[in-house]
């Protein structure tokens, strides 16, 4: 019961940071029905069965026959309009392409310069439809216009995980390395409040937590590689509400080897080789959110997971005819689905109801 009142107090402080709480007050307050529903979301319950329940027609390719060369790309994610961003770290450039599948237009080339990038770890779009490009070997986020023009660049501290879309005027979100679930940055690049999950909680270690993120209407979600935890947002960075998942895959704890290199003897920390990856990818559409999942299934990387991005609640799931690396939800409905074998493409997706 504890863990549970702590996570209602988030509920209801949504300015302050997330502290420790006088449990026998907050739980008076809520009263039963509301810790209760706050345990479901915590796993108090049992997880609910994964149901099937919607289907998927396939509608356009893009790179296999089109005349579209994708020579490496990642990080796709929806536009505003229907449409795609993503970054071809063979071109070192960022690729727009309309909802009909054509290619709108393309930026940026290798280098450190203004509109040039050398390790982007992830793309993001904000609520005026710019677009969003941490780049963590140039120690910065690059901001472009909807139409591909350069408009200007946040500098990162330190290095970072992922970014989170920036929900606020005068703020950029991102996912930081450590024990904060997500760090407010002022656009001059300067930390401006860190977030934690609630106390009693259990935070991954930092090898562990290795997260994935998309953006609400309501916030932002965060759903991590190694363990079915969702983690949803306020606009502002402090969390709203943690769930489990459908299928339940805890954190693990990492493993410490000793390794021998030539005369000198150290200690290599992973994550536990026993492991079982879950998330792969996660993308939002107003206040809905799905997650492509492997677990422990016959069908892992090939499970795309969807949720009330305000509850938190499992709504259903589909399989796709075969494995993917990354997954965006598009504006208008469709799936965008990004594979890297045995030649880059992207495929686009209506998806359905059984």
């Amino acid at each position: 019961m504890r863990r549970v009142i702590l996570i209602a107090s988030t509920l209801l402080n949504p300015i302050a940071t997330v502290g420790r709480p006088k449990c026998a007050a907050i739980a008076a307050l809520l009263g039963s029905a509301v810790v209760m529903s706050l345990a479901v979301q915590l796993g108090a319950q049992a997880a609910p069965a994964r149901k099937f329940s919607r289907t998927v027609d396939q509608r356009l390719v893009i790179g296999e026959h089109d005349g579209t060369e994708l020579l490496n790309p990642r990080s796709i994610v929806a536009d505003r309009e229907g449409g795609f961003y993503l970054y071809d770290a063979g071109e070192h450039q960022i690729l727009a392409f309309s909802r009909t599948g054509s290619l709108r237009w393309r930026a940026g080339r290798r280098g450190a310069g203004p509109g040039e990038y050398l390790g982007v770890g992830d793309l993001e779009v904000g609520r005026r439809g710019d677009v969003h490009i941490l780049d963590g070997s140039n120690a910065r986020i690059t901001i472009l216009s909807s139409s591909g023009s350069l408009k200007g660049s946040v500098s990162l501290p330190s290095q970072m995980r992922r970014l989170l879309p920036p929900l606020l005027d005068g703020q950029q979100l991102v996912v930081p390395h450590g024990a904060f679930v997500s760090m407010t940055l002022s656009l001059s690049g300067v930390p401006v409040r860190e977030h934690a999950l609630p106390s009693g909680v259990a935070f991954p270690a930092d090898i562990t937590g290795e997260p994935y993120t998309a953006a609400l209407d309501s916030g932002a979600v965060i759903a991590y590689r190694w363990s079915s935890t969702l983690v949803l947002l306020r606009p502002e960075g402090s969390v709203r509400l943690v769930s489990p998942g459908v299928e339940r895959i805890p954190f693990p704890s990492p493993r410490t080897y000793d390794v021998t290199m030539g005369s000198q003897k150290m200690k290599v920390t992973r994550v536990d080789p026993n492991a079982v990856p879950a998330a792969v990818s996660v993308t939002g559409r107003r206040n809905k959110f799905c997650v492509l999942f492997r677990g422990a299934t016959s069908a892992r990387g090939r499970i795309v997971d969807f949720y009330d991005g305000m509850s938190g609640q499992y709504e259903g799931s589909l399989t796709l005819p075969h494995a993917v690396a990354e997954i965006a939800w598009l504006s208008d409905g469709r799936l965008a689905t990004l594979e890297l074998e045995p030649l880059p493409v992207v495929r686009i997706w209506n998806v359905g109801w059984r």
